[in-house]
């Protein structure tokens, strides 16, 4: 049978792991936030970018596909942030 290879280095096919390296100028790592981290990060993130009292106006934030509500309980319990969750699986 045929073999897969992949040969995707970086964009170019012929370029090597070394050539790789040397083009990551800013380190080669992202910011890792762990799965159990992410309703934080999420949080600071909605906190950053719109501020407590835009969030907290009107019905307060509606988050789609919220899973678990992790999100939400951080909203309502840390910040006082009124949160709608919709999910269409069972909790």
């Amino acid at each position: 049978g045929a073999e897969a290879v992949c040969g995707w280095r970086g964009g170019r096919s012929d370029t090597t792991a070394t050539e790789v390296e040397e083009q990551r100028a800013w380190g080669g790592r992202r910011r890792l936030v762990r799965k159990s981290g992410k309703a934080g990060a999420l949080r600071r993130f909605l906190l950053e970018t719109f501020g407590e009292e835009t969030l907290k106006q009107g019905e307060g934030v509606l988050d789609i596909a919220g899973g678990n509500g992790e999100l939400a309980f951080q909203l309502v319990n840390l910040n006082r942030v009124r949160t709608t969750v919709i999910d269409p699986r069972p909790l």
